[in-house]
């Protein structure tokens, strides 16, 4: 507390520091790369991430101050806002490749967000079992990923 004038400060820069340190789904720089394959991997990184304990940790906190201190809420979700676009330009690259054709990128990212995002986030929150063993994440995992398959 004493680097920070007051506490909402102090719950700022731990969001900030979050969102520095949250790894993000990578674009290849090509496209040479599998669309899907790019895909997968960037649904991977997110549902690691979030069943990650301190990210975990993080939203509880973030959950417990979000009321009283003024546009940390925004400031979160701004998270999901840059995890999205990053979705959708990997499914418009998967779109040349005539790959998600019946599907608008918007909405295969906000799929994305909501599966290997939000409600792993919110099921860990919540004390989910599934969200503790490894190879019920991986089911999980391969449950969604089924999903994103189907739509390809």
């Amino acid at each position: 507390m004493h680097r920070f004038p007051t506490k909402e400060a102090l719950f700022f820069a731990s969001a900030q520091r979050f969102r520095e340190v949250s790894p993000r789904p990578r674009l290849a720089d090509d496209d040479t790369e599998q669309p899907l394959e790019e895909l997968k991997e960037a649904c991977r990184v997110l549902l690691r991430h979030s069943l990650n304990p301190r990210t975990i940790g993080f939203f509880r906190v973030a959950i417990g101050v979000a009321e009283r201190v003024v546009g940390l809420s925004e400031f979160i979700l701004d998270w999901d806002n840059e995890n999205a676009l990053q979705i959708q330009k990997i499914v418009l690259k998967a779109q040349r490749k005539r790959v998600f054709e019946r599907h608008s990128a918007a909405s295969i990212a906000t799929a994305v967000i909501g599966v290997m995002v939000s409600n792993p986030i919110n099921r860990a929150l919540l004390g989910d079992a599934q969200f503790k063993d490894e190879h019920l994440t991986d089911l999980y995992f391969s449950q969604m990923w089924a999903i994103f398959l189907s739509m390809a």
